[in-house]
């Protein structure tokens, strides 16, 4: 990577860096202090709005035990069924008396019969009786239908109270009309004064019949403001067009900031709690300021520290590119090894690679890597190769190679796929070894000395491997074992080494007969040779074994001592095998021998074929 190119990445990193401070992390910060603190607020507003449940709830069964205390008064029960508002006021009067002393905002008690008619107000017994328009107290119109009780927030003739509204009942369960206890809102605005130190009011939709809201203040919107605790405190409260923006809407008092709950108390009535948020809208502030000091600190930091670091890093990246060019140089030398492309087109290769295969980089480079390759490696290797390579698998294996001038070579190669940065794999590098020596040394090991053909050796090793392979396709294998009619006589009259030359003959005659490139032949000792090949049929295998035979007597190589002819001849056995057929190595070479034996107790100089 240029000098140039790694600047550039450079400014890159310090801009995100810079970047992902400013915008992501300290947004993140300051966004979680605010989190924290918006809970805070938020968690503080349902503490008040559940207190506020807490104490409704509380006034709810106060006065729905009065009520089941007030009419289990036999006397009371007796005077309003008897509709007597004297006797009826007589006996309820201590009841509300008690209760009024226990709730200075208990405001009264009224009877309403089930035909609307107003029996008696106990804390005004002397208002006349009057009948109740249908629609003018809805809460009781409720109760009339239902004969249920219905608790709720309504506006009255001299006020807004909570109504905690309940059904009257004889003992026989005789419906005899509704208690309606009214309680005055100013407890609610009293009690978060007093828990909370929080101010407090209502807003109040207009209501029909209710004159005395007419003349109190009005929002934008047409509600009242009713019962504030502090009334001038809300003088500068943005009321908004409709209720939906009044929650969390501040207020802003010298130079106070304030946050609001709106708790709905029923379809007509809302109330507003103010409390103080100055401090927590200062904290964030100074939270804020506070992270954009230190993450300006923390940038500067990093520019000096990455300015240093790259320069530093550019003047050691020319050591490390002089050192890495020199131990390219020293591994080019001394390594074989090569890179292609997907399509197998050299496109690296190391001195070591020229030397070896008698090749110029320029003549190479550019050309498919099969330009090296020996004709006398079978397609069916470059094929297993190619194969595993394209499954992104290493493929490792002895290869034979083939130099310009017709020189071969043995390379023991380790192939692995290549990937770019971005994983997609590029082409192949090719990693070898040169094993050419150790190749000249087994083959040695396997050719038999005298003949330049396999050795018995070799035979007893590949005879189990090749009949192993050939299960898997259950091919017609064949093992032919000939032996040199009366071959001893040949050597007693002509001599060991005339005999030699013989052998040679024979054998050279074997490999020149062989037409595939897995078929095989051996010495297999003395003056007994092996065959192993393949065939489709056994017609076809025994006319092969015939073609041996013929060839080796046409060689016309005198031997005045044969009994069967003027000329070295052959006895053969033939053995022709499904593969799946064959038990093992030892098997099929004794029963060919056998054939053999059989041919030359026959007459010799003919094929038996099993």
């Amino acid at each position: 990577m240029s000098s140039k190119k790694i600047i550039t990445i450079s400014l890159l990193v310090f801009l995100s860096f810079s970047l992902f401070m400013s915008l992501i992390f300290g947004k993140y910060i300051i966004d979680k202090q605010s989190s924290g603190l918006n809970t805070h607020v938020i968690n503080t507003k349902q503490y008040i709005k559940n207190s506020i449940d807490f104490l409704i709830n509380e006034k709810k069964q106060a006065y729905l035990k009065a009520s089941d205390i007030i009419f289990s008064d036999d006397n009371i029960i007796k005077a309003l069924e008897n509709k007597d508002r004297a006797s009826f006021y007589k006996y309820t009067k201590s009841y509300y008396e008690r209760a009024k002393k226990r709730d200075n905002n208990f405001w009264g008690l009224h009877i309403i019969l089930p035909d609307n008619m107003s029996f008696i107000r106990v804390h005004k017994p002397y208002v006349s009786d009057k009948l109740i328009l249908k629609g003018k107290k809805p809460l009781i119109d409720k109760v009339n239908e239902t004969q249920k009780q219905v608790i709720s927030f309504d506006a009255g003739k001299f006020g807004y109270f909570l109504r905690i509204v309940t059904p009257i009942f004889s003992k026989e369960r005789k419906y005899l009309g509704v208690a309606e206890f009214s309680v005055k809102v100013d407890s609610l605005t009293e009690f978060i004064k007093k828990e909370f130190g929080y101010e407090s009011m209502f807003l109040v939709k207009n209501i029909q019949y209710r004159q005395f809201l007419n003349t109190l203040s009005k929002t934008p919107n047409g509600l009242t403001l009713f019962k504030s605790t502090d009334e001038s405190f809300f003088n500068n409260y943005n009321f908004g067009k409709n209720t939906d923006t009044l929650d969390n809407t501040f207020i802003n008092d010298e130079n106070r900031s304030f946050s609001t709950v709106l708790t709905a108390l029923s379809d007509t009535a809302t109330l507003i709690v103010a409390f103080d948020v100055t401090n927590i809208i200062e904290e964030k502030k100074s939270f804020k300021e506070n992270v954009i000091t230190l993450i300006s600190f923390v940038i500067f930091i990093f520019a000096i520290i990455h300015l240093f670091s790259t320069k530093l890093y550019l003047k050691n990246k020319k050591q490390v590119d002089k050192k890495l060019r020199k131990f390219h140089s020293i591994i080019s030398e001394n390594v074989i090894f090569s890179n292609t492309n997907l399509d197998g087109v050299l496109t690296e290769v190391s001195n070591a690679f020229c030397r070896i295969s008698g090749y110029t980089q320029k003549q190479l480079i550019g050309s498919p890597h099969s330009i090296v390759n020996h004709h006398d490696v079978k397609k069916s290797a470059y094929l297993d190769l190619c194969s595993t390579v394209k499954e992104n698998k290493i493929w490792k294996g002895e290869v034979k190679n083939l130099k310009p001038d017709g020189d071969s070579y043995w390379l023991s190669v380790n192939v692995s796929p290549r990937f770019d940065e971005n994983n997609n794999k590029i082409g192949y590098t090719s990693i070898k070894q040169n094993i050419t020596d150790k190749k000249i040394i087994e083959n040695i090991a396997i050719t038999d000395g005298l003949c330049g053909i396999y050795n018995r050796r070799h035979f007893d090793n590949l005879c189990e491997k090749i009949i192993s392979a050939s299960k898997r396709r259950n091919d017609l294998l064949c093992l032919l074992i000939l032996d040199i009619d009366y071959f001893k006589q040949y050597n007693d009259a002509n001599g060991h080494q005339m005999g030699d030359i013989a052998l040679k003959d024979i054998a050279n005659c074997l490999k020149n007969s062989l037409k595939r490139a897995d078929d095989y032949c051996f010495r297999l000792g003395g003056e007994e040779f092996g065959i192993i090949f393949k065939v489709e049929d056994k017609k076809l295998a025994l006319d092969f074994a015939n073609t041996i035979r013929t060839n080796i007597e046409d060689l016309e190589i005198i031997h005045n001592n044969s009994e069967v002819s003027d000329h070295i001849t052959a006895s053969i056995g033939l053995v022709c095998k499904n593969a799946q057929d064959i038990k093992d190595a030892d098997e099929i070479y004794k029963d060919t021998d056998d054939l053999l034996y059989k041919a030359k107790g026959m007459g010799r100089n003919r094929v038996l074929i099993n």
